[in-house]
């Protein structure tokens, strides 16, 4: 029954979605368990998020999400707004940092320079005043040739970054960009397609699928870690995430974390100057502030799951790792 229950909410949030994001505040929806004051249910809904709930009697008929869509429980989340978590120089005060405590208490080492090149350290394009997280050490189906994988958004800058440009690590934003700094030129990387339309409906962005790219790696070989940091050798990768499953990730600014999956199957308005969608998306507990963007996301397997591209005031936002790795034509060696 549980399973038909779920099969029904993915056919909502695929065939479904825009009657959500064409009502007003709603950034996203999802497949979770029904939380009632705190306290997970376990059973199925459609998680339909929204940037902040209102009163009934302040919203329009049509605005109100009804609480069974299609004979299927909702659950309305207030959320905040999604948004990448690359890091600027405008984020430099993040008073919301002081509420994620990493287990392993060296967040700040990774924001330094470090070799053999490996994976959860500060990373950027030697053109972008900005810093996020190297995910891991990825190789080329055909040849062996290795890569950093990282987002789009961290790597490319949405879209604007050349090909060919160096990579630094630590990034520019946190270190004086020296050609010692130069690891990587950046390679390939899958199209985001946004709208930087103010006034743009949620439900006429432009929906993309993964936030990726992969810049080959410049160093020789005894210069290249494949493991990670704190968390040891990728062991493959698992696309058959549950909800409530464990998972754990090191990133450049909080370092080693873990956090719960909330939901999946997600499709989530992200940002403000730059808005899209992102689908087929998990989300956890918070696990992640600006400059964790591209940590790779591995369940206590060490089966990698995902990519981290964002997050809200509660949830960190994931693109599950098998269409990254099937789009970039690379694979994790084991």
């Amino acid at each position: 029954m549980k399973s038909i229950i779920e099969h029904s909410i993915k056919s909502i949030i695929k065939n479904y979605s825009d009657f959500f994001f064409n009502k007003k505040n709603v950034v996203g929806v999802g497949l979770g368990h029904k939380v009632i004051k705190d306290v997970n249910t376990g059973i199925p809904s459609l998680h339909v998020f929204v940037e902040n709930k209102k009163p009934l009697n302040n919203l329009y008929k049509h605005e109100i999400i009804p609480n069974n869509f299609l004979n299927i429980t909702t659950d309305v989340i207030e959320t905040g707004k999604f948004s990448t978590e690359n890091f600027s120089p405008s984020q430099s005060n993040l008073s919301s940092l002081n509420n994620l405590v990493p287990i392993k208490p060296e967040p700040f080492l990774l924001q330094e320079r470090f070799r053999p090149l490996q994976a959860g350290y500060s990373i950027s394009p030697s053109k972008s005043d900005s810093a996020g997280t190297l995910g891991a050490i990825v190789f080329d189906n055909f040849n062996n040739t290795p890569y950093i994988l990282s987002n789009n958004h961290v790597l490319c800058n949405y879209n604007k970054i050349k090909k060919g440009t160096s990579i630094l690590q630590p990034a520019k934003y946190d270190a004086k960009p020296i050609k010692a700094n130069k690891v990587a030129k950046l390679s390939k990387w899958i199209v985001l397609e946004y709208s930087t339309k103010s006034k743009i409906s949620n439900y006429m962005l432009p929906i993309n699928w993964v936030d990726c790219a992969i810049a080959e790696i410049t160093l020789p070989p005894l210069l290249i870690e494949k493991s990670i940091r704190y968390i040891g050798n990728i062991k493959g990768t698992f696309n058959t995430v549950s909800l409530d499953e464990q998972v754990q990730k090191l990133g450049r600014t909080t370092g080693y974390t873990t956090g719960t999956v909330t939901s999946i199957d997600a499709t989530l308005t992200l940002g403000e100057k730059k808005k899209f969608r992102l689908g087929n998306q998990i989300l956890t507990t918070k696990i992640s502030e600006p400059g964790d963007s591209g940590s790779l996301v591995l369940n206590f397997s060490n089966k990698a799951i995902g990519l981290l591209c964002g997050s809200n005031e509660k949830n960190t936002i994931i693109t599950p790792i098998e269409r990254i790795l099937k789009l970039l034509n690379v694979h994790f060696e084991v």
